[in-house]
């Protein structure tokens, strides 16, 4: 499964077409959240803005830049 391969930890409930997030420590996860990835709606929340498909970042390039944009506020690494 893709999931824990890039994750590199085990993860037993995969969703297409949802946005994830996790922290890990140690290789386990600690923290998740998903949420449906639906095109036509405006973004709300919190946004990771990335070209990347995949974003990996470790506690020490963990620098964002915050843009408030409506109800979105998007996270672009520094």
């Amino acid at each position: 499964m893709d999931i824990q391969k890039d994750l590199g930890a085990n993860y037993s409930s995969p969703t297409e077409f949802e946005c994830h997030v996790f922290f890990l420590n140690k290789g386990k996860i600690i923290y998740e959240q998903t949420g449906p990835v639906i095109p036509n709606e405006p973004l709300e929340g919190v946004v990771f803005s990335t070209n990347q498909k995949k974003l990996k970042i470790s506690r020490a390039d963990t620098k964002f830049k915050v843009i408030k944009r409506g109800n979105a506020f998007f996270l672009e690494k520094i």
